[in-house]
């Protein structure tokens, strides 16, 4: 063992997080051995931004189920996740053959399981989401129509290419399954008020066994020796974005965003901040379904002009580029307020609180700290077929730029490929200009677009 990986094993006895966090320690002390062979290396979402040397032979063991949990909470808030979601992380030990995973469907908007390769770390090798997810015999799907109940289900992982009913593959090697759960109904909690799955492991010699969901996540143990491998820092250069912000989708997302395959992403950099100015962003809102209020997937919310669900989910966040890359806040599609043509006006200041000055059909996000560049996304989730104006179709027709960071990306590349998304996107891009406050309280967000130089030709 490295004095690297010596350094963040608590003592079994004076840790104040006792022998949980000493076996999480084991757990992960074993992701963070140092090869000698170069075998292959390992992201993982939650908290390494980078790669993790891990020799083939390395073991994943945990002796509970779904020990980290990505959050905009605590310890938890890492790799920019959505205010409204939570992300729970498996470990897939290279000994077991297969994952049993037995649940109840939450009472959400979405859920999914996907399978990681440990030695293709930006590879997400299969999925399934809710929709996909057949029930248990006499069960019923809430997110297929009628779906009044919420039943019962069973996912199964396998190494090989077995074939069969809610079965999701992964390679031999180490491997984790993320179990997404986004915005839950009303007056439920995190998890949808269901618990979370049971798992249940089974080797090459038919021996199994079964873990419960671990009753302490996130171990500072495990927090610090993932951090501690991470090796890509924040934007170093200084720059001004100019006044007209473009959004695009990156060709590859950074490779420690662990992808969802069902969300893409349009985003933006908006540069060093500039004092006494704020971020102005407008766009139509994509249709989604009413399922905070017990409705189905497939009923849409009430809002202007919507007559069918366009997207399962979208929301625009506001997120630190500096470890542990958090999210600063999102704008949901639930409580975005529109205006009458279906249109949202976001601003963005470095204000603590909502400034009392912001007209009351606009949306407001915090830049948080002004020592730290942002990255700006939208994240458009499962778009229905008769919905052309996503970003999913943007990235289909090549509207992508290079990302590599930390450096900053090419804002002449950025605005190539955000005026290909725009021609795509149409009114549901989102036009975004840096401000001066002043003129955003004297003129609106018309003022500053005029200032920006941008045309409000369709833009109501």
């Amino acid at each position: 063992m490295s004095n690297k990986a010596k350094e963040f094993i608590p003592d079994r006895k004076t840790s104040r997080f006792g022998s949980m966090a000493h076996r999480s320690a084991r757990r992960l002390t074993a992701l963070g051995k140092q090869a000698t062979t170069g075998l292959g290396y390992l992201v993982v979402i939650g908290f390494i931004a980078a790669a993790v040397t891990v020799p083939a032979a390395a073991q994943v063991s945990s002796d509970c189920a779904w020990p980290l949990e990505l959050t905009p909470h605590g310890s938890g808030n890492i790799a920019w996740p959505d205010s409204t979601a939570r992300y729970w992380m498996m470990p897939f030990d290279p000994q077991w053959t297969s994952m049993t995973i037995k649940g109840t469907y939450p009472s959400a908007r979405y859920m999914s399981f996907v399978t990681y390769d440990g030695l293709a770390p930006t590879l997400v090798h299969d999925s399934i989401y809710d929709a996909q997810i057949v029930p248990d015999l006499r069960g019923e799907n809430p997110f297929v129509p009628p779906g009044q109940t919420a039943g019962t289900y069973t996912v199964t992982v396998v190494r090989d290419q077995s074939q069969g009913t809610n079965v999701i593959r992964t390679a031999p090697g180490v491997a984790w399954v993320v179990y997404r759960i986004y915005l839950p109904d009303e007056g439920r909690n995190s998890m949808g008020a269901q618990a979370l799955p049971d798992v249940t492991l089974t080797g090459a010699n038919a021996n199994t066994q079964t873990l419960q969901p671990c009753t302490d996540v996130n171990a500072f143990s495990d927090v610090s020796a993932l951090v501690n491998n991470t090796q890509i820092s924040a934007i170093t250069s200084s720059y001004t974005a100019p006044d007209h912000m473009w959004f695009a989708p990156p060709n590859q997302p950074p490779t420690w965003l662990f992808p969802n395959p069902n969300n893409k992403y349009i985003n933006s950099f908006p540069g060093d901040y500039q004092p006494g100015r704020l971020i102005v962003i407008r766009g139509r809102a994509p249709a989604f379904p009413n399922t905070f209020f017990g409705q189905g997937a497939w009923q849409p919310a009430r809002q202007p002009r919507s007559q069918a669900v366009q997207a399962r989910y979208w929301a625009m966040c506001v997120n630190d580029v500096a470890m542990p890359y958090p999210v600063v806040g999102c704008m949901t599609d639930a409580t975005t307020k529109l205006d009458a043509h279906g249109f949202y006006t976001l601003v963005i200041s470095d204000d603590q609180f909502v400034p009392s000055w912001l007209p009351p059909r606009v949306n407001w996000l915090p830049w948080g700290d002004e020592q730290m560049n942002k990255s700006i996304f939208l994240r458009n989730m499962l778009p229905s077929g008769g919905f052309p104006y996503s970003v999913q179709n943007a990235i289909a027709n090549g509207c992508t730029y290079t990302l590599n960071l930390p450096a900053p990306p090419d804002p002449s590349d950025v605005a190539r490929a955000g005026i290909c998304a725009q021609s795509v996107m149409a009114d549901y891009y989102p036009v975004a200009v840096w401000c001066d406050q002043s003129v955003f309280r004297r003129s609106g967000w018309s003022g500053c677009f005029r200032a920006a130089g941008i045309s409000l030709s369709g833009k109501n």
